[in-house]
């Protein structure tokens, strides 16, 4: 078995979704799966190699692209996805953890438990576990549309969404293993295509500004997976590295739930349901050659844990079994699904102490954008139309029957309005809509125009009912110029539509 080991730094964001579904949240994941690669490598590889070589290296599963883990700072050890099994107390008052998936394991009683179910576990030079987090960040971005007059792209405020990312400047350790003597020659190609071009592309908005990855060779560094003594207890843990996909054997159907065979154990073996700690998940990976998803895949989670009883009596030799895990466990083992690992020794205990160090989600300001400030006004400036829209089918209620018959409001003075809603701000509109002085004021007109404003129609007048709607809504009067303009284009349309009958009538 041979392994090539590369480590992954991330020269800017990388947006690797979790779900291919076009609706709802997005969400990034916290680490790189091995299709990234697997896919970067194929669209480079798949037309030099013949379709034997092509087959073997990216479908048969005796190359395995395993996921990205992070790595420590001094490079020396790379970090496995947090357990499951270990729960802490809530708010609590040290670096106690509890492993839930140990036999001696106790639950104190008026305390509460939470799961840890963010993060990774690191081992450090000195022998200390702590958490490992992955920074995230959350950027808003506006969508390109073109323009159905010019042809041009131009930004569409309708378009507005946001993308969350791993942060640049992570590092990653990424395993690509032969497990067959076979493949090993397979290797050569790898390893040729990545030392020409060493720095790529992955996720998604590749042609923008995210994606940026460096792939360099490193020597194996330490994993906390492999550091096992032997065998000695009644029970016996696995890790799921990674996501994994099994298949029951007699009905087709997706199983979730690992069987003893499935782990390199005698089918005898029972499998410990109140210290199995399991997650699931569905979805459907995208496929960019095809341009289409592939097939749903029903998975366990990668970091769950399942605990089976066995016996000294079995002689379970762990590097043995730890060597067959390598392989890989279910379906998809060449995109790195499938890979377990036994519960490390260290942390196969009741309790631990770790030092905390929680994920950071960082939201870039929208205000250092002006794209994204120009976006953000548009749509607040749409949000109050909406209002404004609400409001003005009120008003216009109350002002149509001040424009029925020949004593009505006529066009002019309703285009009066809608400039002064255009025009003014909603301290000066009031002003000068309803003060002697005001440039716009309803009682300026003489004549027979004054009259259509104080024509009295059921006692009130068409000024007085005007003044009413706006004292009516000082609540919301950040809304009067938007609201006005709309008031008065659909009181001049109703004329318009009345006129249009009477000269077809006519």
């Amino acid at each position: 078995m041979k392994s090539l080991w590369y480590l992954a730094e991330l020269e800017s964001d990388v947006v690797i979704t979790a779900s291919s579904s076009t609706s709802g949240a997005h969400e990034t994941l916290d680490y790189l799966p091995g299709a990234t690669l697997l896919g970067y490598l194929a669209s480079r590889l798949y037309s030099k190699l013949s379709s034997e070589e092509a087959f073997r290296m990216f479908h048969s599963g005796e190359v395995i692209f395993s996921d990205a883990r992070p790595i420590g700072e001094d490079d020396a050890a790379i970090a496995i996805p947090m357990p499951l099994s270990l729960h802490t107390v809530k708010q609590p008052q040290n670096h106690t953890v509890y492993n839930f998936s140990h036999p001696e394991h106790h639950r104190e009683e008026g305390s509460q438990y939470k799961q840890l179910r963010r993060g990774y576990l690191l081992l450090n030079r000195d022998k200390v576990f702590r958490f490992r987090a992955i920074e995230k960040s959350t950027r808003a971005k506006v969508g390109l549309s073109r323009s159905p007059i010019s042809g041009k792209m131009r930004e569409d405020e309708n378009r507005l969404y946001t993308y969350n990312s791993i942060s640049a400047g992570a590092r990653f350790v990424i395993e690509v293993r032969a497990i067959t003597a076979a493949a090993e020659s397979l290797l050569d190609h790898i390893e040729g295509e990545l030392s020409l071009r060493p720095r790529t592309r992955i996720g998604r908005s590749k042609r923008a500004e995210y994606g940026a990855v460096t792939l360099n060779p490193i020597d194996p560094p330490r994993s906390l997976a492999l550091e096992r003594g032997g065998h000695t207890g009644h029970h016996l843990s696995f890790v799921a590295l990674s996501d994994c996909c099994l298949r029951d054997s007699t009905s087709g159907i997706p199983s979730l739930t690992p069987s003893a065979r499935d782990l390199g154990l005698p089918d005898d073996v029972k499998l410990e349901w109140s210290l199995t700690h399991l997650r699931r998940r569905t979805y459907s990976p995208f496929n960019g050659k095809r341009r289409r998803v592939d097939l749903e895949r029903q998975v366990i989670t990668r970091g769950s844990v399942v605990t089976f009883s066995v016996t000294p009596e079995l002689n379970i030799d762990l590097e043995t079994l730890q060597v067959a895990l390598a392989r890989g466990v279910g379906e998809y083992t060449e995109a790195g699904l499938g890979q377990w690992a036994i519960m490390p020794e260290a942390i196969d205990r009741s309790a631990l102490n770790l030092s905390q160090q929680e994920p950071s989600e960082q939201e870039a300001p929208i205000i250092e954008m002006p794209l994204m400030s120009w976006a953000s006004a548009a749509i607040k400036e749409r949000h109050l139309k909406v209002e404004a829209g609400e409001l003005a089918l009120e008003w216009e209620d109350a002002m149509s029957p001040y424009c029925r018959g020949r004593d009505g409001l006529t066009r002019s003075q309703l285009g009066n309005l809608r400039h002064a809603g255009e025009t003014l701000n909603e301290q000066a509109l009031y002003s000068s809509l309803f003060e002697v002085s005001g440039m716009y004021t309803v009682n300026a007109d003489k004549g027979v125009r004054a009259l259509k404003w104080s024509l009295p129609k059921r006692g009130v007048s068409a000024a007085a009912t005007l003044q009413r709607l706006f004292d009516e809504s000082r609540d919301r009067q950040h809304l009067w110029s938007l609201t006005l303009q709309a008031t008065a284009s659909r009181l001049v349309k109703s004329l318009n539509r009345t006129v249009a009958k009477a000269e077809y009538s006519s």
